[in-house]
């Protein structure tokens, strides 16, 4: 199955996102910006929400943020 593509439509911090399906549960995947400046999780977070919340997939917002934060990095230099 191929993934179904979100393009970011403008964002900072995240170049594009795909819903995947994970052991029969939706999953996005996430692919940030590598030379996003100014990053920080609340920042990025937000961005998701304002360009991809509007896709059909995007449930459960509190358990999607909780596992946004647990593996969420800054890329380097930007730490």
């Amino acid at each position: 199955m191929i993934p179904f593509r979100i393009d970011s439509g403008g964002a900072t911090y995240i170049t594009r996102a795909y819903w995947i399906n994970r052991d029969g549960l939706k999953s996005i995947s996430i692919y940030p910006n590598k030379s996003a400046k100014g990053w920080t999780k609340e920042k990025a977070f937000a961005e998701l929400k304002k360009n991809f919340s509007h896709y059909y997939d995007w449930k459960n917002e509190a358990s999607l943020k909780k596992q946004f934060n647990c593996h969420a990095r800054p890329i380097p230099p930007y730490s």
